[in-house]
């Protein structure tokens, strides 16, 4: 048999990235084998009676991979994060082919190897206290450094020189930048540039604003294979609870009971590259509220968009935590 197609490096786990195979014998048994980066086997795929093979490992990624915010970011600096990219190959022609390990990430769409995941240039929004994150597709040997301009002034922040392909993160304290960084009095705005040997890969931009006692910061994993965030502030919080009887000898008894708080969320007046940028939580199927207690799982209930004037918009959610409060039987 004759491998015809393999995916490429920093591909989609999301996609179906084929290996594809011709010239197989259809008269025995072929076994495909797939080792992760440990070279430990977690899926074998056996077929009979075919003389061309396509087949995805988008199943198998899916299990490995397991994208979270960071935590307790107090210092900003390149890290490996865990859960953000599987490396696969596959062994097949009864084990006189194998593939080389074929690293995929969790965006939905496959990337080149040294570039940022998402647009070069990017405006976001954070306070005194938040962290954020920029996240790379890194080749092996490739240096990153990044840079920040605050004030007039530029200065580098760090660099970090990839011992393997995979994903890299830039962890942001805002606390940090601005100890390292002050504005200047009259400044409400910084810049990060990240460049990739020497080239410049990405321009993100933040506004700074006022903290506030009811700020909510959301996190997302986003298309891109990211994680994005974004502080709402909490305008209504509700408990709920819910409740299955059943008839007995006494009457109508409660079998189970599960209770939960409910948080409405509303956003700044956003533009429309603001919207079309905070509109991909509505899809995603992670979502997380960080805290200073940590990270903690949330379901998106509703969501509304409401129109405030030309060009003006917000956004309203209603999230609950992905984990009861209590429940008794």
């Amino acid at each position: 048999m004759e491998l015809t197609k393999s995916p490429a490096d920093f591909a989609s786990a999301h996609a179906d990235n084929l290996f594809s195979f011709v010239d197989v014998d259809e008269t025995s048994l072929q076994e495909l084998i797939y080792y992760n980066a440990n070279d430990e086997m977690v899926a074998i795929r056996r077929y009979v009676g075919c003389n061309s093979i396509d087949t995805s490992p988008k199943s198998i990624l899916l299990r490995m991979l397991s994208p979270a915010p960071l935590a307790n970011i107090t210092q900003s600096g390149f890290l490996r994060p865990e859960g953000r990219d599987a490396m696969l190959s596959l062994e097949y022609d009864g084990g006189e082919g194998l593939t080389p390990m074929i690293l995929f990430t969790s965006s939905h769409h496959n990337h080149t190897a040294n570039s940022i995941m998402g647009s070069w240039e990017q405006w976001r929004t954070i306070a005194p206290g938040e962290c954020d994150e920029v996240a790379f597709c890194l080749s092996e040997g490739a240096t990153i450094v990044a840079n920040v301009s605050a004030g007039g002034r530029s200065q580098m922040l760090g660099s970090f020189t990839a011992t393997t392909k995979g994903v890299v993160l830039f962890a942001l304290s805002a606390d940090d930048i601005l100890s390292r960084a002050p504005l200047a009095a009259d400044s409400s705005a910084f810049e990060l540039r990240f460049a990739i040997g020497g080239r410049l890969c990405a321009l993100i931009k933040y506004r700074l604003r006022s903290p506030h006692h009811s700020d909510v910061r959301l996190a997302w994993l986003n298309r891109e294979g990211g994680i994005s965030y974004h502080t709402f502030r909490l305008a209504e919080r509700r408990l709920h609870r819910s409740s299955v009887e059943c008839a007995s000898s006494l009457g109508r008894e409660v079998v189970s009971a599960e209770s939960w708080v409910e948080q409405t969320l509303q956003s700044e007046v956003l533009s429309q590259a603001q919207t079309d940028q905070l509109s991909e939580l509505f899809s995603s199927a992670n979502l997380w509220i960080c805290s200073n207690e940590g990270i903690e799982p949330q379901i998106l209930l509703s969501s509304e968009l409401l129109l405030e004037g030309e060009g003006a918009r917000r956004i309203t959610l209603s999230v609950r935590s992905a984990k009861s409060l209590c429940v008794s039987k």
